[in-house]
């Protein structure tokens, strides 16, 4: 049987071509199909039946895509242009096509709403290289005047950008605002110089109605210069190598207090409030080698905040610096899940890289981490629970002020082969304090010391089962926290040394039961004067592993764990006391 196209009269032909059908496809239009004329071998015609239209790639419609200089918009970099593309965002929805960008910077005074099923497409590439203005080949949305956002997505719709660079021009407090967009996919964005965060996923939206951010893809998100640190004058010139000039609030006369024993941080000169500090927010309070680095859990009005760690010292007249603003920040909140990123690039924002609250977390591949004063992805907040489920693989840092990873309330963590181009931090903060809830944790780190720091912080939480696999151990080595009182109730106390002292006393003979598995027991000394790993002697007894040392020198602060290499699980079954 031969399918034959029925054709047009040449009469009809430009009216069809202005309608949008095209003359030599056939006329009848049937919900993306055409009609067409069926014969059989002898040119007899057999019942009529109907051929799927392919359009061509990236057109929803056989009509043009719209562009938004049919919609006038100029794209000189002077003239507004907000209008004008939100006519043709509102269009682009209305008749289900592409909303287009030529190679040209828009700018843009009001916040631009996509409420529905969109695309947006820049010029190739636009998202994948520096801003550099008119005539530089690329697509720029460049914020002006004083608005929220440049682009604010709700209605909890699926959405697709590409190929556009967001530039905040400090005059937008976020890039991109999601207020409800799900399985959405943004490829090659760029989101820079905002105020506060380059991309913002919020709890609720304008209604005050939970949003629901699920389940979005991240490919080549690049996100730079975004945040404000608010700081001291004598932090100016340390604070100064991380990102731009115009980044740095000054807070001169200000200052910061604390009291021993007390989360709690005081303030004079400064309003916390007016000037947005939130939950999670990183701070640093003092100069120089004894500067405290921790994070706002609280905001208590204008002038304290409550920190993660309880302070050591009674201090007044601390200099103080926080970053207010991240590369991608998610509020924390039950619906801001699952986000997947693919090969990103985070430079100089002035909080973190990447910071994830949802109730579930992200798969993060293949990114660079750059020029951050604080670290680099912090996950969790304990603002309500934690973070479940998180993978990162293959992240690379660079010239991080405090560590790559800061883990604040995370549950099953897999961070798989991080670098550390320093090639001397331990990849992870905990922050510890009672209600750090983080558990079952796997870490793979290259070049970077152990990861004995973790029960130093977290004497008093969940870690049970915990996992850390290094290059120089054995893969798949369980650590398991033992406490004061010979059991393995991991909820307890540790066998930790306390800041202030000097010697750990494993009384008697500690014995490890081992179930019949053959392995070592590993004692790790972290964090001191001169930080060593020693690994016991240990004597195989039938079932039994037996430590034959008894004390060990150690610095203040410095902590002890055990780690049994080769084992799946190992319990105290002799008590031992510090």
């Amino acid at each position: 049987m031969t399918i034959r196209s029925r054709q047009p009269h040449p009469s009809k032909a430009r009216e069809n071509v202005s309608a949008g059908d095209n003359p030599f496809l056939g006329q009848t239009r049937q919900s993306g199909r055409l009609a067409c004329v069926c014969v059989d071998g002898t040119g007899k015609h057999v019942a009529p039946t109907y051929c799927r239209v392919h359009y061509p790639a990236g057109r929803t419609t056989m009509g043009e895509e719209i562009w938004v200089e049919d919609y006038g918009a100029v794209g000189d970099g002077v003239t507004s242009d907000a209008a004008a593309i939100q006519l043709a965002i509102d269009k682009g929805i209305e008749v289900n096509k592409s909303v287009r960008f030529r190679a040209r910077t828009y700018l843009v005074d009001v916040e631009l709403v996509i409420t529905n099923f969109a695309v947006l497409k820049g010029a190739p590439r636009s998202g994948l290289t520096e801003i550099a203005g008119p005539g530089s080949g690329l697509t720029t949305l460049k914020a002006e005047g004083n608005i929220r956002s440049l682009i604010a997505i709700s209605g909890n719709r699926s959405v697709l950008l590409s190929d556009i660079s967001l530039n905040g021009n400090r005059a937008c407090d976020y890039c991109l605002l999601l207020q409800g967009a799900s399985n959405s996919t943004f490829e090659r964005l760029g989101v820079t110089k905002a105020l506060a965060d380059g991309v913002h996923l919020a709890a609720l939206d304008d209604d005050g109605v939970p949003t629901i951010n699920d389940r979005n893809t991240w490919s080549d998100l690049r996100a730079s210069n975004n945040g404000t640190l608010y700081l001291t004058s004598d932090l100016l010139s340390a604070f100064n190598a991380y990102g731009l000039s115009t980044q740095l609030s000054e807070q001169p006369g200000a200052s910061a207090a604390t009291s021993t024993g007390s989360n709690v941080v005081s303030f004079v000169g400064i309003d916390l409030a007016a000037v947005g500090v939130r939950p999670g927010d990183p701070v640093a309070l003092g100069s120089g080698p004894a500067t405290i680095h921790t994070m706002v859990v609280s905001v208590g009005g204008a002038t304290t905040l409550t920190v993660a760690e309880a302070m050591a010292d009674t201090a007044s007249g601390l200099s103080f610096a926080f970053g207010r603003g991240d590369g991608y920040h998610e509020v924390r909140h039950g619906d801001n899940n699952l986000g997947s990123f693919y090969g990103g690039l985070f430079r100089s924002n002035a909080g973190y890289a990447m910071a994830f609250d949802g109730l579930y977390g992200p798969t993060v591949i293949g990114h660079q981490i750059d020029y951050h004063p604080f670290w680099g992805i912090r996950i969790g907040t304990n603002g309500s629970g934690p973070v479940i489920g998180c993978r990162i693989i293959g992240p690379y840092f660079e010239t991080i002020g405090v560590k790559p990873f800061l883990l604040r309330g995370s549950n099953n963590i897999g961070i798989y082969h991080p670098m550390d181009n320093a090639y001397q931090n331990d990849p992870v903060d905990y922050l510890g304090n009672a209600a750090n809830n983080v558990s079952g944790m796997y870490i793979n780190a290259e070049g970077m010391k152990p990861i004995s720091y973790l029960m130093n912080e977290l004497p008093s939480n969940n870690l049970v089962n915990a996992t850390v696999s290094k290059n120089f151990y054995l893969r798949s080595a369980i650590m398991q926290p033992v406490n004061e009182t010979g059991t393995n109730d991991p909820v307890t106390a540790f066998p930790i040394m306390r800041p202030g002292t000097s010697t750990l006393t494993l009384t008697g003979t500690p014995t490890f039961a081992t179930t019949g598995r053959e392995g070592k027991v590993m004692c790790l000394l972290n964090e001191g004067p001169a930080t060593v790993v020693l690994q016991d002697d240990s004597v195989l007894a039938g079932s039994k592993l037996r430590l034959t040392s008894s004390a060990y020198s150690m610095g203040a602060g410095d902590s002890v764990l055990m780690v049994c290499t080769g084992a799946e699980w190992f319990e105290v079954s002799r008590s031992q006391t510090i």
